[in-house]
Parts: C-alpha cells; structure tokens; sequence
C-alpha cells in the first residue's frame, strides 16, 4: 500500500496555509482515502461524510475548489492528483505485483538453498567417516 504524500515544500506554500484548519484535515483525509480505495482522487459527495470532517463540509469543500486543490464534478470533486504529486492506482498495483513476484522468487530460492544445505549435510557427516551402524 502506498502512503499519500504531504511534501515538505507545502509547508508554508500560500496555497495550504490560507486553508482553515477543517479545510486542511479534508484536504488530507480525502487524499488518504482516495489513496486508499484507489480513486486517483476522485471523491463522489456520498463518500464525504467518509472523510470524518465536523462541521459545513460542503463550506470546506468550497474552500478547496476555490483554492485550486480540488475541481467540482457533476458527482463530487477530484483532486489533481499528479499535479500533487501522488500515485496512481494502477502504478500502485504495478508495484505490489512486482512486490509479490520478487517475494515468490525470494521464497523459491531460498526453500531451493535450504534443501541444496539439508543435503550437503548429509554428505558432510558420510565423508569424515561417522559411522551410524554400532
């Protein structure tokens, strides 16, 4: 899973420091939970109420638009997301896939290194001669 990106450069940025505070947590919290649910920033008004913000969240929301942090759509908002620097969902996918088939490979090997050491041993305890018949 990927983590949603607040760089550094933000702090101070006119655009984020002129937000109030609940308009900053929505902000936020609808970056995360974009990321999340793999929505590349796309949040349907239903799911507001998901982004666990108090007060006029259509206000907040609002306030994003104005700001240029968010664009209104017929069915909600969408936040620009690479213009904020945050993954695709589908780029997010790519890499866990790739994740899981090095993690597959890494298990095939070692399980293949394991059984090559099992034999050596073997072979090992044979050669200096230990007898097991008594």
């Amino acid at each position: 899973m990927t983590d949603s990106r607040l760089p550094d450069k933000w702090l101070g940025d006119p655009t984020f420091s002129v937000l109030s505070d609940p308009a900053w947590r929505l902000f936020t919290n609808a970056l995360m939970w974009s990321n999340r649910y793999g929505t590349d920033g796309v949040i349907e008004s239903r799911f507001f109420a998901h982004l666990l913000v108090q007060g006029d969240t259509k206000g907040q929301v609002l306030e994003l638009i104005d700001s240029g942090l968010a664009v209104h759509t017929p069915t909600g908002i969408e936040i620009p997301w690479l213009d904020l620097g945050q993954s695709l969902a589908s780029d997010v996918e790519k890499q866990r896939a790739q994740n899981r088939q090095r993690k597959a490979k890494q298990k095939e090997r070692d399980a293949m290194r394991d059984g090559m050491r099992d034999g050596m041993r073997e072979v090992g305890q044979d050669r200096l001669g230990q007898d097991d018949t008594f």
